[in-house]
């Protein structure tokens, strides 16, 4: 099942992935697409914070796998 979700704001993007719980979804992959500046890393920053990690998060843009340790 593919699933898309457009935001409008940084905000927006932020709570979104934010809710986007690992028990809501089993088995799920999150793929990023988009242009410089479309939100991947606002995405990837609100949902590492809904999993507690606290490393920094930096662009996953030009990475193939980026792999962060959390709870």
């Amino acid at each position: 099942m593919d699933y898309r979700i457009t935001t409008k704001s940084e905000q927006e993007t932020m709570e979104v992935a934010q809710n986007m719980e690992s028990e809501k979804f089993s088995n799920m992959i999150i793929c990023l697409t988009g242009d410089l500046g479309s939100g991947k890393t606002v995405f990837t920053k609100g949902f590492a914070e809904a999993l507690g990690i606290e490393e920094n998060i930096t662009s996953p843009t030009f990475n193939i796998i980026k792999e962060y340790m959390g709870g």
